[in-house]
């Protein structure tokens, strides 16, 4: 199986699992210029970090919204 067909089965899987931001990353650093320079640990770093970021910024920004918090007088 050629790369281009694992990288595109490997998109397809993250966007099955609701990981749309990671597999969108994968895709986008498949088709730059640096991606055969990158070592596994830091196409690691490039693909899962933004998507962590994400997601815990949906889970913040879903606490404050239910918290009903009020600001002070």
């Amino acid at each position: 199986m050629k790369k281009l067909d694992r990288i595109n089965e490997l998109v397809d899987e993250l966007n099955e699992l609701k990981l749309g931001y990671m597999a969108a990353l994968l895709d986008a650093l498949y088709h730059s210029k640096t991606f055969d320079q990158l070592d596994a640990v830091s196409l690691l770093e490039q693909v899962i970090g933004p998507e962590y970021q994400n997601k815990a910024s949906q889970r913040f920004q879903n606490r404050l919204k239910h918290a009903h918090l009020s600001g002070c007088p």
